[in-house]
Protein backbone atom coordinates (compact mmCIF):
# COMPACT_ATOMS: atom_id res chain seq x y z
CA UNK A 1 0.00 0.00 0.00
CA UNK A 2 1.32 3.56 -1.01
CA UNK A 3 0.30 6.59 1.42
CA UNK A 4 -1.44 9.71 0.59
CA UNK A 5 1.12 12.48 -0.10
CA UNK A 6 -0.28 16.09 -0.03
CA UNK A 7 1.72 19.27 -1.11
CA UNK A 8 0.63 22.29 0.38
CA UNK A 9 2.15 25.71 0.00
CA UNK A 10 2.30 27.50 3.50
CA UNK A 11 3.72 31.07 2.57
CA UNK A 12 5.27 33.38 0.03
CA UNK A 13 7.64 36.03 0.17
CA UNK A 14 7.71 38.55 -2.48
CA UNK A 15 9.64 41.76 -3.85
CA UNK A 16 6.84 44.27 -3.59
CA UNK A 17 8.43 45.91 -6.85
CA UNK A 18 11.05 43.96 -8.84
CA UNK A 19 11.66 44.51 -12.96
CA UNK A 20 8.54 46.88 -13.78
CA UNK A 21 6.88 44.02 -11.77
CA UNK A 22 5.00 44.47 -8.41
CA UNK A 23 4.74 41.60 -5.72
CA UNK A 24 6.76 39.31 -7.38
CA UNK A 25 7.61 35.83 -5.58
CA UNK A 26 11.36 35.10 -4.63
CA UNK A 27 10.92 32.09 -2.04
CA UNK A 28 8.45 29.58 -1.44
CA UNK A 29 8.01 27.67 1.91
CA UNK A 30 5.74 24.42 1.62
CA UNK A 31 5.43 21.12 2.42
CA UNK A 32 4.89 17.43 1.61
CA UNK A 33 2.40 15.42 4.22
CA UNK A 34 2.31 11.41 3.32
CA UNK A 35 -0.16 9.23 5.83
CA UNK A 36 -0.81 5.64 5.44
CA UNK A 37 -3.33 3.37 7.36
CA UNK A 38 -1.97 -0.25 7.85
CA UNK A 39 -2.80 -3.05 10.20
CA UNK A 40 -5.13 -0.43 11.94
CA UNK A 41 -1.84 1.68 12.61
CA UNK A 42 -1.62 5.19 11.12
CA UNK A 43 1.61 6.34 9.92
CA UNK A 44 2.64 9.65 8.98
CA UNK A 45 6.02 11.41 7.33
CA UNK A 46 6.42 15.16 6.66
CA UNK A 47 8.78 16.65 4.54
CA UNK A 48 9.52 20.37 4.95
CA UNK A 49 11.25 22.79 2.47
CA UNK A 50 11.84 26.34 0.86
CA UNK A 51 12.44 27.22 -3.08
CA UNK A 52 13.99 30.06 -3.83
CA UNK A 53 13.11 31.80 -7.65
CA UNK A 54 14.30 34.82 -9.47
CA UNK A 55 11.91 36.48 -12.26
CA UNK A 56 13.79 37.07 -15.28
CA UNK A 57 13.17 40.11 -17.05
CA UNK A 58 10.51 39.40 -19.94
CA UNK A 59 9.63 36.24 -18.56
CA UNK A 60 5.88 35.41 -18.39
CA UNK A 61 4.64 36.95 -15.62
CA UNK A 62 1.47 36.23 -13.47
CA UNK A 63 0.08 38.96 -10.88
CA UNK A 64 0.56 37.78 -7.23
CA UNK A 65 -3.83 37.70 -7.04
CA UNK A 66 -4.03 35.20 -9.78
CA UNK A 67 -1.29 32.50 -8.55
CA UNK A 68 -2.81 29.39 -8.07
CA UNK A 69 -1.44 26.75 -5.71
CA UNK A 70 -0.99 24.39 -8.85
CA UNK A 71 1.03 26.92 -10.73
CA UNK A 72 3.44 27.67 -7.73
CA UNK A 73 3.89 23.99 -7.15
CA UNK A 74 4.87 23.42 -10.21
CA UNK A 75 7.16 26.09 -9.80
CA UNK A 76 8.71 24.09 -6.56
CA UNK A 77 8.77 20.89 -8.44
CA UNK A 78 10.80 21.76 -11.36
CA UNK A 79 13.95 23.29 -8.81
CA UNK A 80 16.36 20.42 -8.64
CA UNK A 81 16.61 19.99 -4.96
CA UNK A 82 12.57 19.75 -4.57
CA UNK A 83 11.60 17.04 -6.93
CA UNK A 84 8.20 15.75 -6.43
CA UNK A 85 8.75 11.83 -7.01
CA UNK A 86 12.35 12.27 -4.61
CA UNK A 87 10.62 13.67 -2.01
CA UNK A 88 7.16 11.11 -2.11
CA UNK A 89 9.73 8.40 -1.95
CA UNK A 90 11.09 10.27 0.51
CA UNK A 91 8.00 9.99 2.73
CA UNK A 92 7.19 6.54 1.55
CA UNK A 93 10.94 4.69 2.96
CA UNK A 94 9.94 7.31 5.97
CA UNK A 95 6.66 5.35 6.95
CA UNK A 96 8.25 2.07 5.51
CA UNK A 97 10.76 2.23 8.37
CA UNK A 98 7.78 3.18 11.08
CA UNK A 99 5.74 0.05 9.58
CA UNK A 100 9.04 -2.10 10.15
CA UNK A 101 11.94 -0.54 11.99
CA UNK A 102 14.92 -2.17 11.52
CA UNK A 103 16.21 -1.59 14.72
CA UNK A 104 13.81 -1.39 18.29
CA UNK A 105 14.13 -1.30 22.19
CA UNK A 106 12.51 -4.76 23.18
CA UNK A 107 11.95 -4.90 26.68
CA UNK A 108 14.52 -6.49 29.10
CA UNK A 109 14.22 -10.24 28.99
CA UNK A 110 14.50 -10.87 32.92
Amino acid sequence: MAATQTWVVNMMSVNVQYDDQTDVVYSVTWSCFAQEQNNGETYTSNYNGSSNFTYQSGQPFTPYDQLTEAQVLGWIWSQPDSNKADIEAWNQANIDRQINPQRISPPLPW
